[in-house]
This record gives C-alpha cells, structure tokens and sequence, in this order.
C-alpha cells in the first residue's frame, strides 16, 4: 500500500502485516526523493499553496543558514553584487539543478579552518559552505564567503563537465584535477587541486572585490592579503595574472595592509551592533 503525505515528494511504503498475540502492526517506510526534506518532519510533508510556489528566486536555491553577522555581511555582498559574486555564488541562484546551503559552525576537515566547502550531497545537487570563524566579521568575513564561494562553483562546475552538461573547458583547473587523481569530492587530492587553482588565477579578483567593497579607498596591491587567506602555501612565489606569471617577494607587507584595512575600514560596521 502507498500513501501520498505531499505533493509528488515523500510516501509512505507499508509492507507486511504482522500478527502477534493480541494486537496487530504493519511495516511501514517513509522515505523521500527530495534531498532537502525530512520525511519524517510534518511540516516538511505539508503541500506548498499554489500562491507560495517559488518562481526560481534566490531563496529556493540559497538555503541560508548564517547567523545575524554573516549574514549582514552576505547581504553586503549580495548589493554589491560584483563579478566575482555572480560567478561563484550567484551561480546557484539561477541553477535550478544545484543548491547552496551556507551555515554559521558546522564541521570542517581541518580543524582550524575558518571556513569550508562541503560536497557531501553533490549528488542531489547540495553544496554546503560552513563559516567556522567569522573573524572581525567585516571584510575578512567577506573574503571567506567569496573564497568558499569559488570552492562551491568549482565543484559545481566539475560535476557538470563530468555529466557532459557544462562543455565549457578550464584547462588550468582540469589540469590540476588530471594531475592530482582528484576526486572532486573531500578527498586531499580535491583540495589541492582547488586551491592551486585558485592561488593561480583567484588571487586577485578576491583583492579586487575586497576593494570595492571597502570602497576603493586603499590601491589594490593592499588587499591581495585578503586573496592570498588560505592559499599562501600554494602560490606565495606568485600567481598568473590573465595568463602571464607574476613574482612575488615574500617579504611583501599584505599582512600589514591588510591589518591596516581592517583596523580603518567602515564596511558592515553596522553589522557588528
């Protein structure tokens, strides 16, 4: 016997009646085919009112989950709403097939992360981004929404060329994942592969979004340490800029401009009441 609790998502499967001594049971199963419903939650089962049906607006595809800070400084950015936000994590606000669920805490595979990109559910379309440390909770904030924002499109974007659905080729990424054995998925390999990606060509479009940001009130080259957050390791000698190699002097003071930045700037000082 089948029984609908909802609309087109969740059943109830029911097998065999058992009999014993002086009451009867029946085996019952409920599962779900949508992976961002609890089938055993009832106001998940609940059918949705043809007048509160999404329209494929952002919050059907940005499962938002950050704390009050986070998310002042989410909304930030989603104002501000630059290049490097459109095409890491507004990607998925207009992808029907992949969602993005940001969270304040959650589990990270280095302890002191201060955040992470999780694909655990890729499969049904879920990429998670935990926010562990939410720092000064301005600008250095916002570079770690944007950093784990280009993990979350990266493993999009892989998913999708392995499914033939993005035939779109990013010989520099693709070449990392070939070389590593990358899995695309929490295995070492990925990580590696992502961030030396990153470290070539992310470096300074996260300076530049930081910038603007902050209102372009300092020269770019102070806010490449906002760039450079997680990726030292993998490019601190330097990075591609539109394909050609630039050096860099170890000895470069971004820890003191971005300090600096930080100590001065006025963004989200709201956020922080």
């Amino acid at each position: 016997q089948t029984v609908s609790l909802g609309e087109d998502y969740v059943e109830t499967i029911c097998g065999d009646i058992h009999e014993e001594l002086i009451y009867t049971y029946e085996v019952c199963e409920t599962i779900s085919d949508n992976p961002f419903v609890d089938p055993y939650d009832e106001k998940d089962n609940k059918t949705v009112p043809e007048e509160d049906k999404g329209d494929g607006s952002e919050e059907e595809h940005i499962i938002n989950n950050l704390s009050d800070v986070a998310n002042c400084v989410y909304n930030k950015l989603i104002q501000k709403n630059g290049n490097l936000f459109k095409t890491t994590i507004g990607v998925f606000i207009e992808n029907p097939d992949y969602h993005l669920q940001l969270n304040s805490g959650g589990e990270c595979n280095e302890e002191n992360d201060d955040g992470c990109a999780n694909p655990i559910h890729l499969e049904n379309g879920l990429v998670i981004i935990n926010i562990r440390n939410e720092g000064r909770g301005t600008l250095d904030l916002a570079a770690t929404l944007l950093h784990e924002g280009i993990h979350a499109e990266i493993y999009k974007y892989v998913d999708e060329y392995k499914k033939g659905l993005d035939p779109n080729d990013r010989p520099n990424l693709l070449g990392y994942y070939f070389e590593w054995g990358a899995k695309n998925g929490l295995d070492v390999a990925t990580a590696h592969a992502q961030h030396q990606h990153m470290a070539d060509n992310y470096v300074k479009p996260i300076a530049k979004a930081i910038r603007a940001l902050d209102n372009n009130r300092y020269p770019l080259e102070d806010y490449m340490g906002f760039g450079w957050d997680g990726l030292r390791k993998y490019g601190w000698d330097g990075y591609y800029d539109n394909g050609v190699w630039v050096k860099l002097d170890r000895k470069d003071g971004y820890e003191v401009a971005r300090k600096k930045i930080l100590d001065n700037t006025t963004f989200n000082n709201n956020c922080n009441e």
